[in-house]
């Protein structure tokens, strides 16, 4: 199993955008030197839920920074993109990284960001299948042909290549249950936020995932499985407890506000659509939603997921609300010293 780190880029009201921006890049950049495997950061707009409005951008930056790490988009909201952009955008950064790009795309679910920009939440899956199509199409033909609904093109030739052949590693973004059949269906390899709700089953979902790609005649051992999980490691467990609780609970509060559906739209009736702010971080911890303790219990908790999970990619989520950068750094240093060996030796005796 791998190990990545996400930075949302979320900014606390204390902070300016410039501080978050590069404190992000900084801790981009030491996940290198720590022996992180890849970084990956989140497009958003419109709120201090995420201030950065284009994950190429900031993933350019730390490409000229690094020379290992693996750059993934965590994700690249497509329906918010023209894709043919989006694919010459991602090119560039895979040839600026020489070969590091992981491509995360999604369809959006924040109503805010959809509708500012005049999409249609419900038409968002057909445009983003669209999408997806005519960005493989535009990496992997010489002149690129397309016919859709959305989008149509004709003999065109697009640039840059990307390094990597036939394209980059290219997942998907899965928030719901119903959505890992779909992921298996596209041929791509899955991203996904366990919510720790009653309606899922993980290791049953991630069956259906592995099921669809065989469907479409893939072989499920060629594709990556990455899930993001909120992680946070100290010296003692309730050391990683007290430290972390404040973070995590303005961030809480701050993603309920910023992204409730609409009133009146179809999303505030749908539950697919429904997050319960009001839980506790004690409540929430003992859902399993949260892993805070020592690295010990982080190895423990870790284990545990791994026997039904099988996870090839864990991408923790550390950097939270305002939590200090020592802090962040020593998350992550610790991590580095006891439970990335930890399952690297496991992967050697296995």
């Amino acid at each position: 199993m791998d190990f990545g780190t996400f930075h949302l880029f979320e900014r606390p009201e204390n902070r300016t955008d410039q501080e978050m921006i590069n404190e992000q890049l900084y801790l981009m950049e030491a996940a290198e030197d720590l022996g992180f495997s890849s970084v990956w950061a989140a497009e958003h707009h419109f709120g201090d839920y995420g201030i950065c409005p284009n994950a190429v951008m900031a993933l350019t930056a730390v490409a000229r920074r690094t020379k290992t790490i693996r750059l993934g988009t965590g994700v690249v909201v497509l329906p918010l993109h023209n894709p043919l952009r989006a694919a010459e955008e991602l090119a560039f950064l895979d040839n600026v990284s020489g070969g590091r790009l992981d491509v995360g795309l999604g369809r959006g679910y924040r109503a805010k960001e959809l509708g500012a920009y005049n999409v249609d939440m419900a038409q968002t899956r057909a445009i983003f299948k669209e999408g997806i199509e005519l960005m493989l199409e535009a990496w992997t033909k010489d002149r690129a042909t397309y016919h859709g609904q959305y989008f149509n093109i004709d003999n065109l030739e697009v640039r840059p290549r990307p390094v990597q052949q036939p394209h980059p590693r290219t997942w998907v973004g899965s928030l719901s249950p119903e959505t890992f059949e779909l992921v298996g269906k596209m041929g791509a390899n899955l991203l996904f936020t366990p919510r720790f709700a009653p309606e899922e089953n993980i290791p049953e979902q991630v069956k259906q995932y592995k099921a669809s790609l065989v469907e479409r005649g893939v072989d499920p051992a060629s594709k990556r499985i990455g899930a993001l999980r909120f992680v946070y490691v100290s010296d003692t467990i309730e050391q990683a407890r007290e430290e972390f609780r404040g973070p995590w609970t303005w961030f809480n509060g701050e993603a309920g506000r910023q992204n409730a559906p609409e009133p009146g739209s179809v999303q505030a009736t749908d539950p697919r659509y429904q997050r319960n702010r009001t839980v506790s971080f004690e409540e929430r911890e003992q859902a399993g939603s949260l892993l805070v303790g020592d690295p010990d219990h982080i190895i423990r908790k870790l284990e545990e997921m791994q026997e039904t999970w099988n996870l090839t990619d864990l991408i923790l989520w550390t950097r939270v609300g305002g939590l200090s950068t020592d802090k962040i750094l020593h998350s992550m240093e610790l991590t580095s010293k006891y439970i990335i060996p930890h399952f690297k030796e496991q992967a050697v005796r296995a």
